[in-house]
């Protein structure tokens, strides 16, 4: 066992290696790359000095298990609102005062289920952040996440939620009409992206786009913007989503790029969102990711011992009817 975690050890060397070595030798290159939205691949961005405004930011916990039968889902929706003047933060509130839950079970099939538990996760944060929007006066609202779906996320036709999907692509139309109309900086950051457009144009066969800029890209710099793919049969049922642009941004040394997502109206949308996201996120080190984000996720996540309540409970108000899965009821382990 010992030899062959070497084995794969140096393998996995070997590709950071040849990554790394990769990147360095294009940085300094005019590379140009199809979708690309401006003239250079790496650009320059700056903080915002005296950072003034109100910032939101929604999020939620997500528990899941299924029993003899059934799936039980919760989920606990937040979001939380930042206030800044001269970049300090002055003030901090939830919206709404006490997290969003909602429950649900189903009986779908496993592929299915897990199907409906991200469309229901997605649909509550959402619905959630254009209510934030609507009744708040705010500056930016930030998701965890993509604000558009992937085409892996669209179930068949003949799916059992396929319709409750098409309902949540009315709930995407809904949330880029609102953030256009109430003048709001809508803006998707993602932790761990798993694109690879940029390296497959670089003609790069292992790793993910993240991982290549890692080394490309330094402290404070970010790629071009570039534009969703408009092959996309899915993004084309979104109406405003032809106005929806990415980018990465490297805000440490020490971690991974972000990608960032927003809605590019103007032109002025694309410095002002690098600027926003560098701005909240460079002062960690080790885990680049904005501030707000981090709170809200503290605050919404579901802590084992809240599990065995809600399980304790449903036990109780269903007469005991609930039997858990074998696998997760063993004596010994």
């Amino acid at each position: 066992m010992q030899e062959l975690i070497k084995e794969l050890g140096e393998d996995i060397y070997k590709l950071r290696r040849s990554i790394e070595e990769k990147a360095k030798n294009l940085r300094n290159k005019n590379i140009i790359i199809e979708g690309m939205m401006e003239e250079r691949l790496i650009k320059k961005v700056n903080k915002i000095e005296n950072l003034s405004l109100k910032i939101a930011a929604i999020d939620s916990g997500v528990f899941i298990k299924e029993f003899h039968g059934f799936y039980l889902l919760i989920i606990r929706s937040l979001g939380v609102i930042f206030r800044y003047e001269n970049s300090k933060l002055i003030e901090t509130t939830s919206f709404p005062k006490f997290p969003k839950v909602a429950s649900f079970s189903f009986s779908e099939e496993e592929v299915e289920a897990i199907i409906k538990k991200n469309i229901k996760r997605v649909e509550e944060e959402l619905s959630l952040a254009i209510k934030c929007m609507k009744e708040n006066d705010i500056d930016a609202l930030l998701i965890d996440g993509s604000l558009l779906p992937l085409p892996s996320d669209r179930p068949k036709e003949d799916s059992a939620v396929f319709q409750e999907f098409r309902r949540l692509i009315e709930i995407y139309n809904e949330i880029l009409k609102t953030a256009l109309d109430r003048k709001v900086m809508l803006i998707g950051v993602v932790k761990d992206s798993r694109s690879k457009k940029i390296i497959k144009e670089l003609g790069i066969n292992k790793g993910v786009d993240s991982y290549f800029l890692n080394f490309f890209l330094k402290k404070g710099e970010r790629t071009s913007v570039f534009e969703y793919s408009k092959e996309d049969k899915l993004l084309r049922e979104i109406k405003l989503s032809e106005k929806i642009r990415f980018f990465y941004l490297k805000a440490s040394e020490n971690d991974f790029p972000l990608r960032v997502e927003f809605i590019a109206e103007r032109e002025e949308s694309i410095e002002k969102t690098a600027s926003l996201i560098y701005s909240l996120t460079s002062p960690f080190n080790n885990f680049a990711y904005p501030s707000i984000l981090l709170e809200v996720d503290r605050r919404v996540a579901i802590k084992k011992e809240e599990v065995n309540s809600i399980e304790k409970l449903l036990s109780f108000y269903s007469n005991n009817s609930i039997t858990p899965l074998r696998r997760n009821s063993r004596p010994f382990r």
